[in-house]
């Protein structure tokens, strides 16, 4: 338990990276210029997930995006980060 500690504090929350979020339901698709995200769709047997990728500057850009689909009515299912990875890399 400590080593993940560790690890957490070493990723710290100011350096950006690549952010994958899934949201219940579909994502209007002009949405996806406005967040500046990549926006595809998967179906579930509980319907139709969105999926929202791209680079965001730090973790204050990521809880702005979050914050704007939660406010848009969207229930917020995954949020994953991959602080060396870039879009092409996925």
């Amino acid at each position: 338990m400590a080593g993940g500690t560790q690890e957490l504090q070493q990723l710290g929350h100011e350096g950006g990276g690549l952010y994958t979020i899934e949201v219940q339901g579909e994502v209007e698709r002009h949405w996806e210029q406005e967040l500046n995200m990549r926006l595809t769709y998967r179906q579930t047997e509980y319907g139709t997930v969105s999926v929202l990728s791209g680079q965001l500057a730090d973790q204050s850009a990521m809880l702005g995006t979050l914050g704007r689909l939660a406010m848009w009515g969207y229930v917020i299912l995954l949020v994953r980060f991959a602080p060396e990875a870039s879009l092409h890399d996925s």
